[in-house]
């Protein structure tokens, strides 16, 4: 028979003797036990969730399985959930909740008979023999006691919250939800709670969002009732001071990522100040106690502040000074920034715990405080073979870079023409001769026979720059770089592009994902190598070689036409490092001025002075990429570039930069 709801029960680092009593009422459940799985989420607990903690489950004869999700976050773990599900619905369990012994059931029952409804929940009781402070007890929703709703049925659609949607201990929900879910990847880095390192949520919301997305009601069902076990240390004044400042930063972040208007303004930052200010009144009419006004204000205060410091209010008017046209925006800002680093310094000697708490989200760290500051630079792989085409790059790149320090990765020994380039262009030879080398062995556990020697990016790794950018010189730049080393202070690799469906294929083949060695998320991920931005040294050597030869029982389902592309994004996502794309953070979090890398192969664009634009597009432009041009049937393959291929795609953008410096 096959399985009609599939239980999931997310977890990291549990209290075992709770995770005992939440197991033993999954084996208690009335359902029949044919109809219902149980799946444990183990994200990276230490010891590990081993099977013996599912012995209940066995005793009762339940199925089960256990899942690690290495990538720590509830985020994360909820995805895990939705890749591994197999049923129609799926019923989510915390690991301090105890169940009814009805629950699963009857939630079957609801869902089943009212197709409406996409996600259930029911009261949330605080376990016997745990006792909130009185003070607390009119924010106890904020700690996921839901006991005051009432004994009537609620079933609402809305896009905004409602009193009839779930939290996630507890929530019953259709399975096409997930599915929805899984394609909003690039919010999980900053949503959901990270083991005791952050305390952001909102991963339910998003959830619930994706259900009102496809159609679907929230429905609250007084029948439906759990137990929750919360930790006594969640009661203290500190802990739920920063709770709730975490989900108002939380809140704001997922309102800014699904709103599809980005511009805020000023206005809604003080709309959003006036909600906070009747919030207050509200609670404070109710007879909330002072301490709870204060961790309420700390909810608000951190929408406020993540709003305040991530919208830029731009007044279009520019004025002259020193014959230098500086836009007002940019003007406001700077003082903004100048004066919260001020408030900053004030906080932190007055208050450090809440400016620890809100450090993160201040600008220009450098104004808070001093700090060495990173030595930063550009690498570049090359050889004589393509002199032309290393030209062109680095005339380009020195229009719009001139200071920024650039080092050549040699692609082999022939490099006799090029390094003679160095004065003129101003860039270093990289000479570790045991990185290159082991560069190249990577290269031969992937290639046996004609071995490419792109596998040398991971020189970058290990260079003289604290934070990098590698970039491909098939391209031609056409704006400044120092702006994207600032992503360097949120990820630990930002690619140009990724989670292109029609690009996966240059990373890996069809049949992979079938194979299970990577999660969906990672497939999905399958950035260009082209060009990246990270930092020195986050993976050490030892490391990287070990990965390289565990990857390489999967090399079949790697697209290695494309060379080095499949073992580093394998190296990536399989990394605990934090990572993302120009595109992510542009296209699906509309950080809309973001400059775009384009494939020359994009139609529509006119180019005019040594710039481009494309009628369909008003992005700035990183630069033109022509990977693959060089091969393409239309085109005569020579190592002098476009010079002789009348017939290449933006020839005269090529050849203005390549001839940049002999017309001058």
């Amino acid at each position: 028979m096959s399985i009609k709801i599939e239980v999931f029960l997310c977890t990291h680092n549990p209290r075992l003797d709770i995770l005992k009593i939440v197991i033993d009422s999954l084996a208690k459940q009335t359902l029949n036990h044919n109809d219902y799985r149980v799946n444990i989420i183990d994200n990276i607990s230490n010891p590990p969730i081993l099977d013996n903690a599912c012995q209940p489950l066995k005793s009762a004869g339940i199925k089960y399985r256990i899942f690690v999700e290495k990538q720590l976050g509830n985020a994360y773990a909820r995805a895990k959930a939705f890749e591994e599900n197999t049923a129609k619905y799926i019923l989510f369990v915390d690991d301090d909740t105890e169940l009814s012994k009805n629950y699963v059931e009857l939630s079957l029952k609801i869902l089943s008979e009212n197709p409406e409804i996409g996600c259930l929940g029911g009261k949330l009781l605080l376990a016997p023999g745990i006792h909130m402070p009185e003070w607390l007890k009119s924010l106890r929703l904020f700690l996921a006691i839901r006991d005051d709703v009432g004994d009537n049925i609620i079933t609402k659609f809305s896009k905004k919250w409602t009193i009839a949607e779930p939290p996630s201990a507890g929530m019953a929900m259709h399975a096409e939800i997930g599915e929805s879910y899984l394609n909003m990847s690039h919010l999980f880095p900053h949503i959901g709670r990270k083991g005791s390192k952050s305390l952001r949520s909102m991963e339910d919301n998003l959830i619930t969002r994706q259900a009102a997305d496809l159609g679907f009601s929230c429905s609250y069902n007084p029948n439906l009732w759990l137990y929750h076990h919360l930790r006594i240390n969640r009661f203290k004044f500190w802990y739920v001071f920063r709770l709730l400042y975490s989900q108002g930063v939380s809140e704001s972040i997922l309102k800014r990522m699904l709103s599809k208007n980005q511009n805020y303004g000023l206005f809604n930052i003080l709309q959003t100040i006036y909600d906070g200010i009747i919030d207050l009144y509200i609670m404070y009419t109710k007879g909330a106690s002072y301490r709870a006004l204060i961790c309420l204000s700390a909810r608000h205060g951190g929408i406020i502040i993540y709003d305040l410091l991530h919208n830029d209010v731009k007044i279009n008017y520019t004025f002259s000074y020193s014959n230098i046209k500086i836009p007002l925006y940019k003007r406001l800002n700077n003082f903004k920034s100048l004066f919260l680093g001020m408030i900053g310094k004030k906080i932190k000697k007055l208050f450090p715990g809440i400016y620890n708490l809100i450090k993160p989200h201040f600008p220009n760290k450098d104004i808070l405080e001093v700090k060495t500051i990173s030595k930063r630079g550009v690498y570049f792989l090359a050889n004589d073979a393509v002199y032309d085409m290393t030209i062109t790059f680095l005339n380009s790149f020195r229009k719009f870079n001139p200071d920024i320090p650039l080092c050549l990765i040699p692609y082999d020994e022939k490099i006799e023409k090029i390094s003679k380039l160095n004065n003129e262009y101003n860039f270093s030879i990289f000479n570790d001769k045991k990185i290159i080398e082991m560069s190249d062995n990577i290269s031969n556990i992937y290639h046996k026979y004609s071995i490419p020697h792109t596998y040398r990016k991971l020189c970058a790794w290990y260079g003289d720059f604290d934070e990098f950018i590698y970039v491909d010189i098939d391209t031609v730049i056409l704006t400044n770089f120092d702006s994207l080393f600032n992503f360097l202070s949120k990820y630990d690799y930002v690619a140009s592009t990724s989670n292109i469906d029609t690009a996966r294929k240059f990373v890996w083949k069809d049949s992979a994902l079938n194979k299970n060695f990577l999660s969906k998320l990672q497939f999905d991920y399958a950035a260009n190598t082209g060009f990246f931005i990270s930092k020195k040294g986050i993976f050490n050597i030892s490391y990287v070689l070990n990965i390289a030869h565990k990857a390489s029982v999967w090399k079949e389902y790697m697209e290695l036409d494309c060379m080095e592309q499949a073992f580093l994004n394998y190296l990536i996502v399989t990394s605990e490092k934090s990572y993302t794309s120009l595109f992510i953070l542009k296209y699906k979090m509309s950080w809309l001025n973001i400059p775009t890398e384009f494939y020359a192969g994009h139609k529509g664009g006119i180019v005019k002075d040594g710039m481009i634009s494309f009628n369909d597009r008003n992005d700035p432009v990183l630069m033109i990429h022509w990977a693959g041009e060089w091969t393409s049937k239309n085109i005569k393959k020579n190592n002098n570039g476009f010079t002789d291929n009348l017939e290449a795609p933006y020839r005269d953008l090529w050849m203005h930069y390549r001839f940049l410096r002999e017309k001058k």
